[in-house]
């Protein structure tokens, strides 16, 4: 039985991602020079070795050396025929090669390189997490990888962070290194197949990126030609982004409830001109009752399907998917609870005292209830708000501010904005009188 350094077990785009080399170089040099020579899949598909991955990592080299590759590849026969191994030459050693300390045999389990890759990201081992995500790349579909590996990984990472067990280092950490994945990913995309350009874009308040770009690649795996138009997009670029790229379909993600507030500006302003909307993200898996509340087809909470759904909606009107606009008195409360909210900050600082949450502490807490507050109005919706209730009591947790704290904060801001607010922001201040009632009755 071969042994696992000759053992094909590497696809293509893992040899892609680990040596830069394209593949159709790849398939060049396998027909006119016989290197590398790959075995293939049950399926026919090209699998490499790590010595095949070796090969071309060496003909790299000679190449930086000055060689053209039939020069190289003639180098490596003639020492082959002397019966040297052009890899164990000291003349032409090399670094560690990628994968050299990773066993690539399929008995390692997902959970197992999840685990792995969590354990050197908390480490701040970057080459042995990039080895690990190598090896599960090459034993698992691309799709398997995303959304069995990298996404409950971070998932955790984050979690972790919140019940301040982690530091927020090791999330921005963690992240890049996937990001860095999923792009070199992209790179090695292939062509599209089908008809129909997607134009995938994050809203305002939105700065993750992984999800939106894991997203772009899996629709671009799946034969799309997809363009990721970044995070954080303004609202004013949208429509000049629309005439330079006419897509027949705009996915919009948004994670935080913020993001979700400017995605129902921009889904409204795309289905008024007629196009195709489609929408996904945390926040409405977190919140499955915000869905009605935007003009688009809601893609899922699973991203290995989008692409299935992305199908049907093709296929649809531009204007398919009911929704239920928020009301002109929302809308208004949120346009006059923004013209107001720092009298409301001030007077809720006021009320509280010296006594009260730590300024600093209390600056975050107004801050995270106030965007909540706003993006809820333009909604139209409170559900959210309740939702992130939890969040703005374990945010309050971590500064050691316990839950009669959090009810005191709660009061002194409902009160303030009714102070502040005119009579036409009703619905803000009764929002608001809920959430204090509700927490000071826990």
């Amino acid at each position: 039985m071969a042994d696992v350094h000759t053992r094909p077990t590497l696809n293509m785009s893992a040899v892609v991602r680990a040596t830069g080399v394209q593949p159709d170089t790849l398939r060049a040099w396998e027909r006119r020079y016989g290197l590398p020579q790959p075995g293939r899949s049950e399926g026919g598909h090209r699998l490499y070795s790590r010595r095949d991955l070796e090969i071309v990592r060496w003909l790299i080299d000679r190449q930086e050396e000055g060689l053209r590759i039939s020069q190289a590849v003639e180098l490596w026969q003639t020492l082959v025929d002397e019966g040297s191994d052009p890899l164990h030459m000291s003349r032409y050693a090399r670094g560690e090669t990628p994968l050299a300390d990773v066993d690539v045999g399929p008995a390692m389990a997902i959970s197992q390189l999840k685990d792995a890759w969590l354990a050197a990201c908390l480490a701040y081992d970057e080459p042995h997490g990039d080895n690990i995500l190598a090896q599960a790349f090459a034993i698992y579909p691309p799709e398997a990888v995303c959304t069995h590996l990298l996404i409950p990984a971070l998932t955790e990472i984050g979690e972790g962070w919140y019940r301040n067990e982690l530091s927020v280092q090791q999330e921005h950490f963690a992240s890049e290194l996937a990001v860095r994945r999923l792009e070199a990913l992209l790179t090695a995309a292939p062509p599209p197949t089908r008809s129909g350009r997607i134009m995938v874009a994050c809203p305002s308040h939105e700065r993750h990126r992984f999800p939106p770009l894991m997203l772009t690649y899996l629709l671009r795996r799946a034969g799309w030609e997809t363009l990721y138009m970044g995070e954080d997009v303004p609202m004013e670029h949208l429509e000049a982004m629309l005439v330079s790229t006419h897509p027949a379909l705009i996915v919009l993600a948004a994670q935080t409830l913020p993001a979700a507030a400017d995605l129902l500006d921009m889904a409204q302003l795309l289905r008024e001109r007629g196009k195709r909307v489609a929408y996904g993200g945390l926040i409405f898996n977190r919140v499955p009752s915000l869905r009605k509340h935007i003009p688009g087809v809601f893609l899922g909470d699973h991203l290995e399907r989008v692409p299935h759904y992305v199908e049907e909606v093709l296929a649809m009107p531009a204007t398919s998917g009911d929704y239920i606009p928020t009301s002109d008195e929302s809308r208004d409360s949120a346009r006059l609870f923004d013209l107001h909210r720092a009298a409301i900050d001030s007077a809720t600082r006021d009320a509280l005292g010296p006594d009260g949450i730590r300024s600093q502490h209390l600056r975050q807490a107004k801050l995270s209830l106030g965007d909540s507050l706003y993006a809820c109005l333009k909604l139209g919706s409170l559900d959210p708000l309740r939702a992130d209730m939890d969040w703005l009591t374990g945010m309050m947790g971590y500064f050691d501010v316990d839950r009669r704290g959090l009810g005191q904060f709660l009061t002194a801001y409902a009160r303030a904005a009714r102070s502040q607010l005119p009579a036409e922001a009703e619905i803000a201040c009764r929002w608001l009188d809920e959430l204090a009632g509700k927490e000071n009755a826990t």
